[in-house]
């Protein structure tokens, strides 16, 4: 069986050439206005659309520094598990997972890397 080595964003559809380029790629605005349209069941943008629309004044704060309250510990998890099973059925054959996603009997949410 073939592991794909390639680094990929599965929200915003993009690949990757070293973990440098894919970590900045999270960083962005774009990126994190992707996950949210997803975790919402709403329409993800292409880079070109949302910084068109971005510039225009069209979408509202996208790093959440409007909101004062933080996200609750249960609210992650809950976005965690969503984001799992959604990325689960939109994995190309012969995709695995980098991470890995547990909870224990208490109720934590431990992740397992592959190195």
């Amino acid at each position: 069986m073939d592991i794909s080595e390639k680094l990929f964003c599965s929200t915003c559809d993009q690949t990757f050439q070293n973990h440098q380029e894919q970590r900045e790629h999270y960083k962005l605005d774009w990126h994190r206005f992707n996950l949210k349209q997803r975790l919402k069941d709403k329409p993800l943008l292409s880079a070109l659309d949302f910084e068109k629309q971005s510039s225009t004044g069209d979408l509202s704060s996208i790093s959440g520094s409007e909101d004062s309250d933080s996200a609750s510990e249960e609210d992650l998890q809950t976005l965690d598990r969503e984001r799992a099973t959604f990325e689960k059925l939109s994995r190309p054959p012969g995709f695995y997972p980098h991470r890995v996603l547990f909870q224990n009997a208490q109720g934590q949410f431990l992740y397992a890397y592959r190195c």
